[in-house]
């Protein structure tokens, strides 16, 4: 099957940005030059909006939290694996000082990498979130907090989400 030249740049964009993935601490330390930025998220990629319904997780937010879906495009009119998508939306964060926002897929087919364009971290307060992915598996979308476990900082817990779908 031959990829449309914008769906093929589009979809090694979003393999490759695991392979950019650096560790800056590690280089302001040890004297390397830091690599150049990830290529922007062009909403030109993007050219479907698709209208989805939207519920919240069943663990609930925490007291002070709100995610909110604004809009949803994607490279295809609906929601459906090998489909790109761009998430944007708004949150307020106020059950901690910080959080990380993730784009996440829930599966029956196990846990999926996760992409630079996927997460982003965020303070205590209200902004707005653009948040890519890769639809590799039937599964369902969700827009989540995640906080880090004070005892295993490599760890992470859900601390509510939105879940989105176009059925």
């Amino acid at each position: 099957m031959k990829l449309p030249h914008k769906n093929l740049r589009r979809a090694l964009l979003v393999a490759a940005l695991p392979l950019l993935a650096f560790n800056f601490s590690q280089a302001q330390t040890s004297g390397n030059t830091l690599p150049p930025a990830p290529p922007p998220i062009s909403e030109a990629d993007f050219p479907y909006t698709i209208k989805v319904k939207t519920w919240p997780a069943e663990e609930g937010f925490r007291r002070g939290d709100r995610l909110q879906i604004e809009s949803v495009k994607g490279d295809r009119p609906t929601i459906e694996p090998g489909g790109s998508y761009l998430v944007q939306g708004t949150y307020t964060l106020g059950s901690a000082p910080s959080a990380r926002l993730m784009l996440s897929l829930t599966s029956k087919g196990g846990r999926s990498l996760t992409s630079a364009t996927q997460r982003m971290n965020i303070d205590q307060g209200t902004g707005a979130f653009t948040l890519a992915t890769t639809v590799r598996d039937s599964g369902q979308l969700h827009v989540s907090f995640y906080f880090p476990d004070p005892n295993e900082p490599r760890r992470s817990s859900s601390g509510g989400g939105i879940y989105f779908d176009n059925r």
